[in-house]
């Protein structure tokens, strides 16, 4: 059972990596289209880089 949990919580964990990593992609690629101000997307991928280390800080 134990087993279990663990595995699960590293499926979450690299679930929330994938999440973050296709969201920074996502507006970067928004930033390159001029969809959002360059100066805004650096600033939201900096904090989801920030919440990325946390996630791997717990490992």
């Amino acid at each position: 059972m134990l087993a279990l949990v663990v595995f699960a919580l590293e499926w979450s964990k690299q679930g929330y990596r994938d999440a973050i990593q296709f969201a920074i992609s996502e507006i970067n690629e928004s930033a390159d289209n001029f969809l959002i101000d360059e100066k805004e997307a650096d600033r939201i991928n900096e904090n989801l880089k920030t919440i990325l280390r946390k996630v791997y800080q717990n490992d």
